[in-house]
């Protein structure tokens, strides 16, 4: 059985490729492919520990109004950004999208 915890986060940044998702076609594993291949555009950019690892990377869910609301259409449809966290004000590169990802309420 696999087992789930729900953590609460705080605000956090987030630059990556983003996609709509639907039961037709589930794009994810692409965007992650598209974000791993080109991560030298945007590894200057992630948020690093003090021991020069990253943050973290995530991939983000949103419904089609970026309302940061569950997916519609049975959990289907939707918006997904794969990328890393970055802080709440660096700049974009071309090709690139920024989430911002509000708490949890």
């Amino acid at each position: 059985m696999v087992k789930y915890e729900i953590i609460d986060l705080p605000e956090i940044a987030i630059i990556g490729r983003e996609g709509l998702c639907t039961k037709e076609k589930n794009i994810v594993q692409d965007l992650w492919q598209q974000a791993s291949s080109n991560f030298r555009d945007i590894a200057d950019l992630g948020m690093k520990n003090t021991d020069g690892s990253f943050v973290g990377f995530w991939g983000a869910m949103s419904d089609e109004t970026m309302s940061f609301m569950p997916w519609t259409d049975g959990f289907s449809r939707g918006l997904y950004l794969a990328g890393g966290e970055v802080y709440d004000d660096t700049p974009v590169p071309d090709g690139w999208v920024k989430w911002v990802m509000p708490v949890r309420k």
